[in-house]
């Protein structure tokens, strides 16, 4: 902002001074961060693109062929895997830093599509059968793995 214009306009009366203070005012402040704003957007879009999924699978379970149904979730679910075991770095005790901003969602979005490929095979399949600890034991190892693999809260 070129405060030396409103300093002109002030001194030639163009200008009143509760509003050149106002300008000075705003000069004078930092920047400011939207990173927990941007953080929140992405995770917002990473739950709905999860909630469409399911929605989907939930709505046209009959009309859709499942073998479509369980293509579409597990090519997202095996991409998301594939891009963060390619850009990962190998497993270490101490904190990891992430490659990039979106690693993040991404890993977060192929978990929540694995449980929801894994959700599906059991309601249309029974694979685990009526042992729901089996359905809830398997996904818990896989989402224990890739939180402490990749290092990520939000997973785990």
């Amino acid at each position: 902002m070129n405060i030396y214009l409103f300093k002109r306009l002030h001194d030639e009366g163009q200008i009143s001074e509760a509003s050149f203070n106002k300008v000075k005012g705003r000069n004078n402040s930092d920047l400011f961060s939207i990173h927990w704003e941007l953080k929140t957007i992405l995770y917002l879009g990473v739950l709905l693109i999860s909630s469409g999924l399911g929605i989907l699978v939930y709505k046209n379970i009959n009309t859709i062929n499942h073998f479509v149904i369980l293509s579409i979730i597990g090519a997202i679910c095996i991409g998301c895997f594939f891009y963060c075991f390619k850009l990962s770095f190998p497993y270490n005790n101490s904190k990891i830093v992430t490659i990039s901003l979106f690693f993040d969602y991404i890993l977060l979005l192929g978990c929540l599509s694995l449980l929801i490929c894994i959700g599906y095979f059991q309601f249309q399949y029974h694979v685990f059968g009526d042992r729901y600890g089996l359905a809830t034991f398997i996904p818990m190892l896989c989402l224990f793995f890739c939180a402490y693999y990749f290092d990520h809260l939000g997973v785990l």
